[in-house]
């Protein structure tokens, strides 16, 4: 398998207009839903949910080549919706301002257990960065306290390697110095051996290489192409974003499916946003080139080039200035 070809656009896209159409459906019924319901009384209990929704229709669109100002709104409303979560975790028990593209109230978060973990929080991080999201709203982010993931899963043995994991993701997005990068990577460095994070939950099974493999094949890899962007090792970005591919593709194919489900090319979980569009490499991709102009020197459809340079309107045009228009004949370029 060539792991820069992409493993499903072209599939996606044999039936672009019924896609489309279903896709255009979704979003009319989905911002509705956001305009009715994302209110004081339960956006601290609906924002994460409308966020996934977003995000989900987001990588649709970008599979199916809709026009950027399109695929922006959908990433706007995303990402704000992620960072509107964070912010109610962060500020729990305070009085608090909730934005949602234009719209504003204030409410004070009810302490919460629910969506603390690590992935949602690199999800909220990585879709502001990706959106070019000011300082002010990533240095919110960063703020986020490791001790809250303790909340999200007591009986996760593993939640030091997390942290530690959350530790060189704020090290490089703070664009802390060298050394300081490379004392958050050593500190890492114990939980990378095989089966170190299963024997800390005592998983055996298939639940134990899903949460090895989850680290192993997604996370580690991403801050290996953290530190060759941050010079830290000698492989260049292209050559750790290459095996940060591989790494994924094997992860959704391979790792990632149940016991009886399919695997290799059929498996389903390659169709998962993660698998389609891979957020957490991209978004850090992104804001390496917005600090360096350096980018990697190949293409692929899993990394598409506009997003990862920033070749896009803004949130403000597409949202306030000059909104598209969802309709069929608008998404067809």
């Amino acid at each position: 398998m060539n792991h820069i070809t992409h493993h499903n656009k072209t599939f996606f896209n044999a039936r672009w207009q019924e896609n489309s159409e279903h896709l255009l459906n979704q979003v009319e019924k989905r911002h509705q839903s956001l305009s009715k319901n994302f209110k004081e009384a339960r956006a601290q209990s609906l924002a994460l949910s409308f966020s996934d929704d977003f995000f989900h229709m987001f990588v649709q669109a970008v599979q199916l080549n809709w026009p950027k100002p399109h695929c922006i709104w959908l990433l706007s409303h995303a990402a704000e919706l992620a960072w509107m979560h964070q912010r109610m975790l962060i500020d729990q028990g305070q009085l608090t301002p909730i934005t949602c593209a234009g719209e504003e109230f204030v409410l004070t978060p009810a302490a919460s257990t629910y969506g603390t973990g690590l992935g949602q929080w690199l999800n909220a991080l990585n879709l502001n960065l990706l959106l070019r999201q000011p300082d002010e709203v990533i240095n919110e982010l960063l703020r986020y306290p490791a001790d809250l993931m303790d909340h999200h899963n007591a009986a996760n043995q593993s939640m030091e390697a997390e942290k530690k994991e959350m530790a060189c993701f704020k090290a490089f997005v703070a664009n802390a110095l060298q050394p300081d990068l490379i004392d958050a990577a050593n500190a890492l460095t114990p939980y990378t051996q095989p089966g170190v994070i299963s024997k800390l939950n005592g998983f055996e099974g298939h639940v134990a290489k899903g949460t090895e493999g989850y680290h192993h094949y997604v996370l580690f890899p991403i801050i290996s192409t953290l530190l060759s962007c941050a010079k830290v090792q000698e492989e260049n970005i292209s050559i750790t974003t290459k095996n940060a591919l591989a790494a994924f593709y094997e992860y959704h194919a391979f790792i990632s499916p149940d016991p009886g489900e399919d695997t290799g090319e059929k498996s389903l979980q390659l169709f998962s946003d993660e698998a389609m569009l891979p957020l957490q490499l991209i978004g850090m991709l992104a804001l390496h080139h917005q600090r360096t102009g350096e980018t990697i020197d190949f293409t692929t459809d899993y990394l598409p080039s506009w997003l990862v340079e920033g070749d896009f309107p803004s949130r403000e045009e597409v949202l306030f200035q000059q909104p598209p228009t969802f309709d069929l004949a608008s998404v067809k370029q």
